[in-house]
């Protein structure tokens, strides 16, 4: 049966979830939630892994059960260090998708020793350059910016799920029960301030190739 805990973080308190079965001896793996959703959305790999495997996943600042506590500057790889550390995990398999899959790469460059291996689903990549949007996508991201400068949240949920559950082009194509996890974004907690990325950065592809001696993160692009 998962466990529920909040761990303090300067600034902030994190809801994590964790589980770890009789039986289940293989590695750890930790889930990064999409920037669209909070840590509900690996349900179905969750009850995969389960019987194998320990695993964890947590709501960011400003996700789900998280709860932001005062703006202050921050960094989502220490908060995912402090989360592991909280669970007693030395190393942990990182699965993220998204922004959750920048974070695990970040936190891969940053301390490769603390990551035995990384699966990431359509990942943001720190220091990329700014996509291109057409106007169908361009016309719902305005919408978003809109609801934001008009403090309507629910609004602003609404539309980030269309975008990026149904679609631009399918509007209600995604169930309700789909849906559930990409509606948790609740900003009326405060805003959490978030550390700059530093300038000039460049931007790897990784292909994550483990072995028994630890993780190896391959350059296999950059711009």
């Amino acid at each position: 049966m998962s466990k529920l805990q909040w761990i303090e973080v300067p600034g902030a308190s994190l809801a994590v979830e964790h589980q770890a079965d009789d039986g289940a001896t293989g590695m750890p793996v930790l889930f990064l939630h999409a920037n669209v959703a909070d840590r509900r959305m690996w349900h179905g790999q969750w009850a995969a892994l389960t019987p194998a495997h320990t695993v964890a996943r947590y709501d960011r600042r400003g996700f789900g059960d998280s709860r932001t506590l005062h703006a202050t500057p921050h960094s989502n790889a220490a908060d995912l260090w402090a989360v592991m550390d909280s669970l007693g995990y030395d190393k942990a398999v990182l699965v993220g998708c998204s922004l959750g899959g920048r974070v695990a790469i970040d936190a891969t460059l940053a301390r490769p020793d603390r990551v035995i291996g990384l699966v990431l689903a359509t990942p943001g990549v720190s220091g990329a350059p700014a996509p291109h949007h057409g106007e169908p996508v361009k016309a719902i991201m305005d919408a978003i910016s809109a609801a934001e400068a008009l403090g309507d949240l629910d609004a602003k949920n609404d539309l980030r799920a269309r975008l990026w559950l149904d679609g631009p082009f399918e509007p209600g194509r995604a169930s309700k029960r789909r849906r559930a996890p990409a509606l948790p974004v609740d900003e009326r907690q405060g805003p959490a301030v978030r550390t700059p990325r530093r300038g000039n950065r460049r931007a790897f592809s990784l292909g994550a190739l483990r072995s028994d001696s630890g993780t190896h993160a391959r350059a296999v692009g950059r711009s």
